[in-house]
């Protein structure tokens, strides 16, 4: 047996390689595990293993001092070094004192493994994990405990590419692994690259509300988010492979962790046809809502669409961003139905920005940048725009105020979007259509009380109200007194 022993200054760093992977069948014993360098080169001296896992950063000796003492001592222990930092220097002086390797933590299993081949007392021994390890290592769960079972596939979301994120991950598997393991109920485990916890006599729903507060609690205390992947309810061991292919391709989610507020989530999540019937409904009230610059309008249909968006789980970013820039082309299509002249975005550009982007939310704030300047343009355009179309409306409800003119038609007349008009109107009289209207009747309407013997019937239909009630509910609400106590007033009847 190959004698191996490991140092650092972390409990979890050692948990975590000690869990890696099944040493024995590598034909490797752990025969010493050190939290400083004190202690570990009184292990190094006394043991006199083979390799030795070293952090280069440890208190009482570095992990390059052991290794000067190593090469003092005509010792044959090979060293590889773990450690946070990244930067040239270390690797260097690490390599140059003669150490085998330089990993960088968390520690990946594929790279570890590269680097134990490179040890000369490993060489007859690669590839035996293979030959020796034919029983998963998760099959003794299943003769102990009971179905139902439940499969997650749990780590630091993929948009997460930094270093300490993914070491608090690692740290938060290796403090997960220990409260699973000491409750009975489930089992941590790697296959390939990627972790995995087995839950048994637990329901889908609970595996859910569980992961959520594990995910919340390592949350709370480092300030990490866990996506969390939950594979429907199994009865078998024989069923295992298969939830393991389901749960790394559905872990392709966590690329939408980063927009949620939470991060786990059940397999599949949504029937595809019914999400995308919603996804083309808010697109169209988004572009709606875009044409009638009504700003709170436009964020409440934007969440909606996104989220929607969401839903559908797109594995392929080059598809999410698809569906990102028709929804702009949509938007820019009914603009050029206004005539308005806006400075369109190069939806081939945004495109590729989109398969580029390491999560969600980041491709979503890419394109309501996009909105924005569209929405920006419009509403300079609709503060410019005193010019021929705007005393054309005006003219145009002057001269006809009393017959039952509509929003549409003055819209059509002046040739704009009806959303659009709507906003352009009220941007430059401060008033709405429907008040402005109502405002230059009932100025018509007092004028003729006070000028004729009009009856309070005949003034209405004069100024466009058809039904006398309604005039009247319109003029005391404005004038607080009834038409006909007006003209009494004023006439002196």
């Amino acid at each position: 047996m190959i004698r191996l022993i490991m140092a650092d200054d972390e409990p979890f760093i050692l948990s975590g390689l000690e869990h890696l992977m099944d040493w024995k069948s590598l034909g490797i014993e752990i025969v010493g595990s050190y939290p400083d360098g004190k202690s570990a080169l009184e292990g190094i001296l006394t043991l006199e293993p083979d390799i030795a896992l070293l952090d280069i950063s440890m208190p009482g000796f570095s992990g390059l001092e052991l290794l000067e003492r190593i090469e003092a001592d005509g010792l044959r222990t090979e060293v590889i070094f773990i450690s946070g930092f990244q930067e040239f220097d270390y690797v260097r002086s690490a390599l140059l004192h003669g150490a085998l390797d330089y990993l960088v933590k968390p520690v990946v299993r594929s790279e570890l493994l590269k680097s134990l081949s490179r040890a000369e007392c490993f060489c007859e021994n690669v590839g035996s994990e293979e030959k020796e390890s034919r029983t998963p290592v998760y099959a003794p769960f299943f003769r102990d405990h009971k179905a139902p079972y439940v499969l997650v596939r749990s780590g630091v979301p993929e948009s997460s590419a930094s270093s300490l994120d993914r070491l608090r991950s690692f740290s938060f598997l290796e403090r997960l692994r220990s409260k699973i393991e000491q409750s009975g109920h489930g089992f941590v485990f790697r296959n390939g690259d990627d972790d995995f916890i087995l839950l048994s006599g637990m329901s889908r729903t609970s595996a859910l509300i569980y992961m959520k507060e594990c995910g919340d609690e390592i949350y709370r205390k480092n300030g990490v988010r866990i996506c969390s992947v939950i594979s429907e309810e199994f009865s078998s061991v024989v069923d295992m492979e298969a939830m393991i292919i389901k749960c790394r391709e559905a872990y392709s989610c966590s690329y939408y962790a980063s927009f949620f507020s939470t991060y786990e989530y059940l397999i599949p999540e949504k029937e595809a046809v019914a999400a995308s019937v919603e996804v083309m409904k808010w697109r169209e009230m988004l572009t709606a809502a875009i044409l009638s610059l009504d700003e709170d309008r436009i964020d409440d249909c934007w969440s909606s669409f996104v989220t929607e968006v969401a839903g559908l789980r797109e594995s392929r970013r080059d598809e999410v961003s698809f569906c990102f820039c028709n929804c702009l082309r949509l938007i820019l299509d009914k603009l050029a139905d206004t005539r308005l002249k806006i400075s369109e975005p190069d939806l081939n550009v945004l495109m590729e920005k989109g398969r580029e982007t390491g999560s969600y939310l980041e491709l979503t704030n890419i394109f309501r940048q996009e909105l924005s300047g569209i929405h920006r343009q419009l509403l300079e355009q609709a503060g410019q725009k005193k010019t021929k179309e705007y005393l054309v409306a005006l003219e145009y409800i002057e001269a006809h105020y009393q017959e039952q003119i509509g929003l549409k038609q003055i819209a059509d007349l002046v040739g704009m979007n009806t959303y659009y008009f709507s906003a352009y109107f009220k941007k430059n009289t401060g008033e709405n259509f429907k008040d402005y209207l109502r405002k230059v009747r009932l100025e018509h309407a007092v004028s003729l009380m006070i000028s004729t013997d009009k009856s309070v019937t005949e003034v209405a239909q004069a100024v466009g109200y058809p039904d006398v009630r309604t005039f009247s509910d319109v003029f005391q609400r404005v004038y607080d007194e009834k038409p006909s106590s007006y003209i009494r007033r004023v006439r002196g009847k």
